[in-house]
């Protein structure tokens, strides 16, 4: 089990959510993983994209805390 947490100015928001290419809706989220390497990405609108290679290992939770950057304006 996964838990992915985001964060904007240090206080807890909202994203969207996709592992290994499909989308798992928004944060903050638990999700159920088979063991082995899975792409983690977060995105939200004003912010750059969060990529992540995480190895998941049978019977053990994560918890994923990922602080969003906003991008640069245009």
């Amino acid at each position: 089990k996964v838990s992915v947490v985001t964060l904007v100015d240090g206080k807890s928001s909202y994203a969207g959510l996709q592992v290994d290419g499909k989308t798992s809706g928004e944060t903050p989220a638990q999700v159920e993983l088979l063991p082995g390497r899975h792409h983690i990405r977060v995105t939200r609108e004003g912010f750059r994209p969060y990529d992540r290679e995480l190895d998941v290992v049978a019977g053990r939770s994560e918890r994923l805390v990922v602080e969003l950057k906003r991008s640069a304006p245009r």
